[in-house]
């Protein structure tokens, strides 16, 4: 598989993203079968990752509150509720969501999830005995899927995908400013930190994360039908993030 960005230029494979593989793992049978759970995060994790440079914990331990519309704009709010932990400071952000996750019905499952009155996004992933996390239980999980699914290389593991994101921001040409702010990585631009205290708009970001192209043509979407972007359905719940 090749991705492009708007400016024309092919991405190459290496060693450290899923650049030339994601067909492969698109073609393994969660992404092409009907669903027995249209929330399995071995369906949503990776391509919220792909798309969004979240980490795994950041994923999995999501809050269907952490989820809110900003400005007519969709997002993810990474904030340190209860129950949740950020790698750092600066992983305390707000990340617009791709569009292809629209596409393919993220909102429904937030308004699924609402119906059920279920406060976590994924609410069967428990954490592991030993971290005590998320993403360790979840880890064997994609591990396991790969192999069988020959889509395996120790190369290109969960992290990968975020890898993945951050490569196709700079090859985006993505500002690094603006790619720290959506990776949740620590600005070092003092021009930054002093002149621009409160970050950048969620319009701003959103078109530097839509400017990333990946195929999902070949996906079935869980609800199996694409979903329209409108997401009026969703009130604005924006929340001040905690101190």
């Amino acid at each position: 598989m090749i991705i492009t960005h708007p400016g024309g230029s092919l991405l190459h494979a290496d060693s450290q993203t899923w650049c030339g593989h994601l067909d492969n793992l698109f073609r393994s049978p969660v992404f092409q079968d009907k669903l027995d759970d249209v929330g399995d995060p071995l369906f949503w994790a990776p391509l919220i990752a792909l798309h969004m440079g979240l980490r795994s914990e950041e994923i999995l331990q999501l809050y269907v509150s952490d989820i809110q519309v900003i400005d007519d704009i969709p997002c993810i709010v990474l904030r340190q509720g209860p129950g949740q932990s950020l790698k750092s400071l600066a992983a305390r952000r707000t990340v617009p969501i791709h569009d292809n996750l629209l596409k393919l019905g993220l909102m429904k499952l937030i308004a699924l999830r609402q119906r059920e009155d279920e406060p976590r996004l994924f609410p069967w992933v428990e954490r592991s005995q030993n971290k005590k996390t998320f993403t360790e239980t979840f880890s064997k999980r994609f591990t396991r899927y790969r192999q069988d699914h020959k889509v395996y290389d120790k190369q290109r593991d969960f992290h990968s995908l975020r890898t993945t994101f951050n490569h196709l921001l700079i090859v985006a040409e993505c500002p690094d400013t603006q790619r720290r702010a959506l990776m949740g990585h620590v600005e070092r631009d003092i021009g930054i930190v002093h002149y621009n205290p409160h970050g950048f708009s969620e319009k701003q970001l959103q078109q530097r994360v839509n400017a990333i192209e990946v195929d999902i043509s070949k996906i079935r979407p869980p609800f199996d039908e694409p979903q329209s972007m409108n997401v009026t359905h969703l009130s604005d719940r924006r929340q001040p993030l905690p101190a």
